[in-house]
């Protein structure tokens, strides 16, 4: 009877030993085929996300390089992801009236950032390879106001805000905004310069500080014509909007090259030149904006150089 006894006892612990072996087993194997799960569709990311952010709706006219799980960033930090990006749609503009397609982006803003103003400018910023991020950018200048009076949360981002309107602009991580502005400024300046400079010229004259200026614009303009001769070389912005603003200054750049032409070969009036005090500070303002832009274009075409990047023009 001990025999027998003990071997029951042996038997049952036997039969425990393979039925826990076979409920691991099944776990082991459950585990694996939700890991790959995860690694196929990706969603898990998605999911959590949800737990630990809110979401903010954006309409942009364009999306390029955004899906689900691209980073958003507030002053150069990731602080959350896109979860979702429609189909475009027919938006109508409440203001105009007009009918246009636009791409609604959902963004799962993590909620320990609550304190980004409503009031921000949401930007895709293209990067190389095709891939892009949002970018949440703030202008201190801008007053802090709620977007719904009742509610004055929405001073900042949150929950339930109604859609938020973002843009797609020329920006890239190759081209940043401050060397954008300074380049635009200075099209603007130079292009002032040109028209008036074509209003006075006339018979010659030869006054030394005139000439001095004269001649730090027509080094500057040789300067700009080789840079963006470089940019076009190996830049990579992939943004229409840059080529059209080189070509603008290009093309400025070029009068003012025949307007030197004209007072170096006697066609023009160098007396009214100097009579004119905003022609003579245009020059002056516009030869030193000359040096400071095309010092940061330089700049800017040396690392696309070093990242070997080029520009499909």
């Amino acid at each position: 009877m001990r025999i027998r006894k003990g071997k029951q006892v042996t038997d049952y612990y036997t039969k425990q030993r393979k039925r826990n072996m076979l409920v691991g087993g099944f776990v082991i194997v459950a585990f694996c085929i939700f890991l790959w799960l995860i690694f196929i569709f990706g969603e898990l990311p998605v999911a959590v996300s949800g737990l630990r952010s809110f979401e903010v709706l954006v309409n942009f006219p364009q999306a390029p390089g955004v899906q689900k799980n691209t980073a958003v960033k507030y002053l150069g930090y990731q602080v959350g992801r896109v979860i979702g990006v429609t189909p475009p749609f027919l938006f109508t503009d409440s203001i105009t009236g007009k009918k246009y397609h636009q791409i609604k982006v959902t963004l799962a803003i993590d909620k320990q950032f609550r304190d980004i103003p409503s009031n921000v400018d949401i930007v895709i910023v293209k990067r190389s390879m095709a891939s892009s991020y949002v970018d949440l950018q703030v202008d201190p200048n801008r007053a802090l106001e709620p977007m719904d009076p009742k509610r004055p949360e929405t001073r900042f981002l949150t929950s339930n805000m109604p859609p938020l309107y973002g843009t797609t602009g020329m920006m890239s991580e190759f081209f940043p905004k401050d060397v954008k502005e300074k380049l635009e400024k200075l099209t603007d300046s130079v292009t002032r310069l040109a028209d008036s400079a074509n209003e006075i010229i006339g018979d010659k004259a030869n006054q030394a500080n005139i000439r001095q200026s004269l001649a730090n614009i027509n080094a500057a303009t040789a300067q700009a014509t080789e840079t963006l001769k470089s940019l076009k070389s190996f830049a990579d912005t992939g943004e229409d909007r840059i080529k059209q603003t080189a070509d603008k200054l290009a093309a400025a750049l070029d009068e003012i090259n025949v307007i030197l032409t004209r007072i170096n070969e006697g066609d023009g009036s160098m007396s009214k030149l100097i009579n004119d005090p905003q022609l003579y500070e245009n020059l002056l303002d516009s030869s030193q904006e000359l040096q400071l832009a095309l010092e940061q274009l330089k700049i800017l075409a040396a690392d696309m150089n070093k990242k070997g990047i080029k520009l499909k023009w």
